[in-house]
């Protein structure tokens, strides 16, 4: 087994103090349900890209501010219909469910809330989460990217494996 933690995915933005990495938002960076030209733009879209094409990952966590929550598939417009849970939803709810309680709760606050994306947070095109889980096999979502940002990106790096949980 192996733990990969990237210490700032995104490290120009940090440095900046900025979400985005020269304008553009690496949390929308990624090749499902997004338009062929809009992803892979950011070196932090890239980075995350190559860890998973060299690695199996089976489980994989993002950590954001703004929000206290613990969220999972699905995340995307595609999928934001009543009723729509992914293939794993019920072991994905569980998992999570079981994050929730062992966090615990701070100072009073309650728990953490779980639930899909969707449903939790807001449906977004291009969004990392699902594109790790599902863009290997949910061909009617996932794009092949055209970058042109910082020289383009070979078509062969894109895709390949994707197969986590988040």
């Amino acid at each position: 087994r192996r733990i990969i933690i990237p210490p700032a995915s995104n490290a120009l933005g940090f440095s900046q103090v900025k979400r985005a990495e020269n304008g553009i938002d690496p949390n929308r960076d990624f090749a499902y349900d997004q338009d062929p030209s809009n992803c892979f733009r950011t070196v932090t879209g890239r980075h995350i890209n190559e860890i998973f094409k060299n690695h199996l990952i089976q489980l994989s966590i993002t950590f954001h501010g703004g929000m206290t929550a613990i969220a999972y598939e699905w995340g995307s417009p595609g999928h934001n219909v009543k009723g729509t849970v992914s293939p794993d939803n019920l072991a994905q709810k569980e998992l999570t469910r079981g994050m929730s309680d062992y966090a615990g709760t701070f100072k009073g606050e309650v728990k953490y809330p779980y639930n899909s994306m969707n449903r939790i947070v807001y449906p977004v095109h291009g969004g990392m989460e699902d594109w790790a889980y599902a863009g290997s096999w949910d061909t009617g979502y996932f794009v092949s990217c055209e970058p042109t940002t910082y020289g383009g990106y070979s078509q062969g790096s894109m895709g390949e494996g994707l197969r986590a949980f988040n």
